[in-house]
Formats: C-alpha cells, sequence, structure tokens
C-alpha cells in the first residue's frame, strides 16, 4: 500500500474534533456489522471516525493499544504534555508549553500608544495584533494518505454495504463488508508501516534546554 506522509508543527490539540462526528447509537442498520457503522455514521454526518491508540509508547504511558482515543487524554498529553498515568494530572512529559501573549494584549499595548484613533484605525490595530500573536509548537502532525482511488474504494465499499443492509440483503451487506474491511486492511498496514519508520528514523528527542536550537 503505498501512500504520502505529510508532517506539519501543530498548535492546538483539539483540532481533531473539529472533524470527528460521533456515531449515534442506531443510525448504521443492525445487520451492517460494528466495522461498517464505525465508518459509515460518522460519514453521514459529514465526520471522521475517533482515532486509535497506536506506536510504540502507547503502553508505556499505560493506553490501550488499539484503543478509541479519549480526547480529554489527548489534549492532556498533546496540548498540555501531562502524563496520563498521573490521575492527579499534575507530572508533565518534558516541559510545558510555552505562553505567549493573545491578540487582546497586544491591541491593548497598539491602542495605547494611538489613544486618539479612529475606528478604522483600531480595527487595523486588532488586524496587526492578531498577526503578531506567537503560537507553542506543541507537537508533530504526521498524516499518512492513500490515493483518493483507494479511499473512493473503500468508501463505495462501506456505502453499498449500508445500502444492501437498509434493503434487507444481509449477505450482499456482509459481502460488502468484508471487501471494505480488506482494503482498510491494506490501509492500516500501510500506516502501521509509515508510523515504524518515522519511528526509527525520526524519533528522535533531546534533553534539556536547547535555546535557538531547532
Amino acid at each position: 500500500m503505498a501512500g504520502i506522509i505529510t508532517i506539519s508543527k501543530g498548535h492546538d490539540a483539539s483540532y481533531p474534533w473539529r472533524q470527528i462526528k460521533a456515531a449515534e447509537p442506531g443510525r448504521v442498520a443492525r445487520s451492517a456489522g460494528p466495522g461498517v457503522g464505525y465508518y459509515l455514521s460518522p460519514a453521514e454526518k459529514g465526520g471522521e471516525p475517533p482515532g486509535i491508540w497506536t506506536g510504540k509508547a502507547v503502553a508505556e504511558l499505560g493506553l490501550v493499544p488499539g484503543g478509541v482515543v479519549d480526547r480529554g487524554v489527548f489534549e492532556s498529553l498533546y496540548g498540555m504534555h501531562l502524563d496520563p498515568r498521573d490521575p492527579s494530572g499534575q507530572t508533565r512529559l518534558g516541559r510545558a508549553p510555552g505562553r505567549f501573549r493573545p491578540a487582546e494584549e497586544i491591541y491593548a499595548v497598539l491602542l495605547a500608544a494611538e489613544p486618539q484613533a479612529t475606528a478604522e484605525r483600531r480595527a487595523e490595530l486588532m488586524i496587526e495584533a492578531k498577526t503578531r500573536v506567537r503560537t507553542p509548537d506543541l507537537y508533530w502532525d504526521a498524516t499518512f494518505s492513500v490515493s483518493k482511488s483507494i479511499s473512493l474504494l473503500h468508501a463505495s465499499a462501506l456505502a453499498s454495504a449500508a445500502a444492501a443492509a437498509q434493503r434487507g440483503d444481509l449477505a450482499a451487506a456482509a459481502g460488502w463488508e468484508g471487501v471494505a474491511g480488506g482494503i482498510w486492511d491494506a490501509i492500516m498496514e500501510g500506516n502501521a508501516a509509515a508510523l515504524d519508520y518515522l519511528q526509527r528514523e525520526a524519533g528522535q528527542t533531546r534533553a534539556g534546554y536547547h535555546p535557538g536550537g531547532r
């Protein structure tokens, strides 16, 4: 399974939940197994299914490999670098994320220098303040993507399974579910290979403070 990996800095640990839509009970036909339901229900509502924990450090951090990602744990871990093994929420993994002045504080300073600013000028100062806001680099976001033809094939198989289930053709639904499952297994195998490569070749950290380092 060939794929493309894009890597970028992450600044907001809550962003995945802007795309994830939780499945509603009963939205997917009962005859369609959990594999179909897991992906179809969120897709029907315009979102994505929740992620799963994976990687070499999952078990070490007290998380369940293959378990569904909990939003609270995810945001605490990636947004505040809190150790999920500490129920008190006090232990950090490394340094705390940097804290920078919000746009409102920067705007107040700019406005203080121009107390006679007109409404139009105040609007310009707010725009300038927003451009000066610094955001902490919380994590590295690596996205594994397959070609659109593979994604469409998987989506088509899921849609066919749901359609067959709705009309009561359980045999056809099971067949299409098997096709979708096979495609998804291949995608996940490719994803696992990509993650293993990144962990082996690029998963390096440094201890201590390194001013100006990258």
